[in-house]
């Protein structure tokens, strides 16, 4: 991978790797036409490291103010805090160092500037509705956020690369998909020392069919952290999506034989040698993943896909039958997949 480029993305304008994120920072800013930067950062990252000070110093006159106290799972209650502190800076563009809560906080901060949302229970008015096409959104009185986010994943999350907002309602205790499509970061800056951020980008440009690209960010990845086992994962299921099953293959098996209790790593190498022709071989690793992590319905759903490609419904249902009390959605899903094959 070039050590240093943009990507662009859709609504989101670019992607900007290779480059400390304090210089990145400073210039999206610039690029943004920003004068009043609001910094919403990890507490950890502001109280434990220098981090945030180089950002600030690096801003300079641009900084505006700093909320660096927002909990995991994004509660309401500090959505607002977050949104009342940058309402007083006078914020114009809000930048974000953190994992998950911290990145999916700024995107709702941005509805709540956008619409005077200035209380937890306010928010209600704002949960997405389909619309008469059946699409999810916002509802629509809901108006488009105009200061925007530039963000800094830290995580493994890729929130960042989404136009939906996870905030947790404290009253309820659940957690809710608040959208709109100007939520998603109008960029996002990888820290050239962080696999996890090169993972979320080979992810971001999987789901876009960039496959060969996707390749060179899970490499990336997994020349930072060769423990990041999701990096290696995902590298086998990008060559598996490009057809190449040998090399997808080869690498769920290292992976089996280095970590043999990663789930993923089974069923996933039971995926590419059912798409290879392999299915009487897959079955064995589908039910190896099921028995570490009886709890996951993905892999019930595709040992039985397995099964049907083999002919055999029987066992395909008796998957089903086990999913019912997993994850209902799911074998209701399967359910439909083995009609249309028996059809």
């Amino acid at each position: 991978m070039p050590q240093a480029g943009r990507i662009a993305f859709g609504q989101m304008e670019a992607v900007t790797f290779g480059r400390p994120a304090a210089e990145a920072v400073a210039e999206e800013a610039r690029r943004a036409g920003a004068d009043r930067v609001f910094l919403m950062t990890s507490g950890t990252l502001n109280r434990a490291t220098d981090e945030i000070a180089k950002v600030r110093r690096a801003l300079g006159n641009r900084w505006a103010g700093l909320f660096d106290q927002m909990p995991p799972h994004t509660p309401r209650h500090a959505v607002i805090a977050a949104a009342a502190a940058a309402r007083e800076a006078g914020a114009d563009l809000i930048a974000t160092i953190g994992g998950g809560s911290v990145t999916d906080g700024a995107k709702a901060v941005q509805l709540c500037l956008a619409n005077d949302i200035r209380s937890a229970e306010a928010l209600d008015d704002y949960r997405p509705m389909a619309g008469l096409d059946g699409v999810v959104g916002p509802p629509p009185h809901c108006k488009a956020p105009t200061v925007r986010q530039i963000t800094v994943p830290t995580t493994l999350s890729a929130g960042e690369f989404s136009a939906i907002s996870g905030i947790t309602d404290e009253r309820r205790r659940i957690k809710e998909l608040f959208r709109h499509p100007l939520i998603i970061p109008r960029a996002v800056m990888l820290d050239p020392t962080n696999a996890d951020s090169y993972n979320n980008l080979g992810e971001a440009l999987g789901e876009l069919k960039q496959y060969p690209r996707a390749l060179e960010a899970f490499n990336k990845a997994i020349a930072l952290d060769q423990k990041l086992l999701k990096a290696k994962y995902n590298q086998a299921v990008t060559y598996d999506r490009m057809g190449n099953f040998r090399y997808s293959e080869f690498v769920f098996r290292s992976l089996i034989k280095n970590n043999p209790n990663y789930s993923l790593s089974y069923d996933g190498l039971a995926v590419t040698l059912s798409k290879a022709g392999r299915a009487k071989e897959a079955i064995a690793f589908h039910e190896k993943a099921i028995v570490l992590d009886p709890r996951e319905p993905s892999y019930y759903f595709n040992c039985a896909i397995s099964y049907l490609m083999l002919g055999n419904t029987t066992k395909a249902l008796e998957q089903q039958e086990k999913l019912k009390t997993i994850d209902p959605a799911v074998a209701d899903r399967l359910a439909s997949v083995i009609v249309k094959h028996q059809m």
